[in-house]
């Protein structure tokens, strides 16, 4: 077995998920001390996987202490599940809530910001329905595991201003008022509070790192497989690249999964706004692939699992998604840029020579495009969009005219897609595991995860994490990772089946 590793990653979400469990499952450990300072931003789905396993771990009457130096949306969200919820005296919690923004380049869906100058009133539409489903999602879980009403919460974001207002750290305590903390900590302050509930010696807490080398040591037992393969990133042809999932390095892992007779199920793990329709289909492909030798294929759509990511899923025996994921975006389009006027005009180049067709002047890129090559890309847009619509139909038995509504580039978020059938369940991805193990008729299994440093799920910040069997230092740095932003410029021409906020 020396292909498989029981790792997912350094600073995958998958990781973090094994950490807490292990820690749940672990008679030694009394509770957790979560310092969420760093963490500014992260899908609401990988929030709720989080979630559920810090829930998981308070369910076994373990205690969870957050602190942070001031609170963003995703770092409340996870404090939330905490039996105690401390701040800086300094700090504040900054929930700004869910939005869509973009600039428009001239005067539903992807392409939309280069043809107009302004969103579309549908468009608006649209994003209000999805944004309102995620926020709605959001209020109602973080303000119940702090026994809160949602409508509470939201006015309290309503009066925000109003109650920062006047002299002293007005923030903090509008917080504490609000209820969404429970007090003020600072250094000293910390140390005596992790005494308070978990006492013992100084040197009782054991940190993120350290207690991740118990997961690298874990020995698979003799049982049958399920493996569980994250990709995430843009979609793309070829070797894959730092944050993306390149066609060639993920069929090749799927390969390596397909020669283990072991592997009697696979877990997909989805997170990805598409890409390349033809990489794509090149994955759909290899997975079908799998399924012919009788391996079971689950999909679970994390954070962003759309467009592209959402052709992929089809080959599932089953779709799962997380509540809080970014689903659908069933579309394609492509690009052509007119640059002729742009450098005759600003650049004051002229364009010029000849071809032996009329398609020659295509690759030159400086001549606007001959009507015949616009016509012959809307054919490939049309084509690939129809091929795009079947797959799904059959994949979730589906008319056309059941389908088309659901299509056009229209975004739903995880309970939608369970309610219009773009998925089959709502569910963590230890749910999706269970289900996988079901569909295989096994009752005891090994959890494997593949060993490929595939992206990890975008926006999912390693945050400072660390269990506790007492008190201790609090001055360890701990491992933070920076997934980069990679702004998506498409090539002109390709057809691309890609959603992007």
């Amino acid at each position: 077995m020396e292909e498989w590793d029981s790792r997912a990653g350094d600073s995958s979400l998958i990781q973090m998920i094994r950490l807490i469990n292990h820690g749940t499952g672990d008679k030694n450990i009394k509770g957790m001390y979560l310092d969420l300072s760093f963490l500014q931003q992260a899908s609401l789905g990988a929030l709720q996987e989080l979630a559920q396993a810090l829930e998981d771990f308070k369910s076994r009457g373990k205690i969870i202490i957050a602190w942070a130096s001031g609170y963003s949306q995703a770092a409340w969200y996870l404090a939330a599940c905490a039996d105690r919820i401390y701040m800086d005296p300094m700090g504040q919690v900054l929930l700004p809530g869910l939005g869509i923004y973009r600039f428009y380049y001239k005067e539903a869906s992807y392409g939309e910001a280069f043809v107009r100058s302004s969103m579309s009133e549908n468009m608006k539409k649209e994003n209000r329905r999805w944004l309102n489903n995620l926020w709605g999602q959001y209020l109602e879980e973080a303000a119940r595991r702090r026994n809160l009403d949602p409508i509470e919460v939201a006015e309290w974001i309503r009066h925000y201003p109003l109650a920062c207002a006047g002299e002293g750290m007005r923030a903090g305590q509008a917080a504490l008022e609000g209820k969404l903390i429970d007090g003020f900590a600072d250094g000293e302050e910390r140390q005596a509070i992790l005494h308070r509930y978990f006492g013992g010696a100084s040197d009782a807490m054991v940190e993120a790192e350290e207690y991740t080398s118990l997961l690298e040591n874990e020995n698979p037992g003799t049982h049958p497989n399920i493996m569980v393969l994250t990709l995430a990133g843009e979609i793309h042809e070829g070797p894959s690249r730092p944050y993306s999932i390149g066609s060639d390095s993920a069929i090749e892992a799927l390969d390596t999964i397909a020669s283990d007779s072991s592997v009697r199920a696979l877990v997909l793990r989805l997170d990805t706004g598409g890409g390349s329709a033809y990489a794509s289909e090149l994955i759909r492909r290899k997975l079908l692939s799998l399924k012919k030798q009788g391996i079971h294929i689950l999909v679970s759509m994390g954070g962003v699992t759309a467009s592209g990511g959402y052709w992929i899923a089809t080959a599932g025996d089953e779709i799962w998604a997380d509540p809080g994921c970014i689903t659908g975006s069933i579309g394609v389009f492509t690009l052509i840029p007119r640059l002729e006027k742009f450098t005759r005009e600003t650049l004051h180049l002229n364009p010029d020579g000849v071809g032996t067709t009329w398609m020659s002047p295509q690759k030159f890129g400086g001549l606007d495009p001959d009507p015949r090559t616009l016509a012959l890309f809307q054919t490939s847009v049309d084509d690939t969009y129809n091929q795009f619509l079947t797959l799904v139909g059959q994949s979730r038995g589906m008319g056309r005219a059941q389908l088309l509504p659901l299509a056009e580039g229209r975004v739903w978020s995880g309970l939608e897609a369970e309610e219009n059938g773009l998925a089959d369940h709502v569910g963590s991805l230890d749910d999706v595991v269970r289900a996988a193990a079901d569909r295989a008729g096994l009752d005891q299994w090994n959890t494997l995860y593949y060993r490929e440093s595939l992206p990890a799920p975008r926006d999912m910040i390693r945050q400072a994490l660390s269990l506790t069997r007492g008190p201790s230092s609090l001055e360890k740095t701990l491992v933070r990772l920076f997934a980069p932003v990679k702004d998506f410029i498409p090539k002109p021409g390709q057809v691309y089946a890609l959603w992007t906020p």
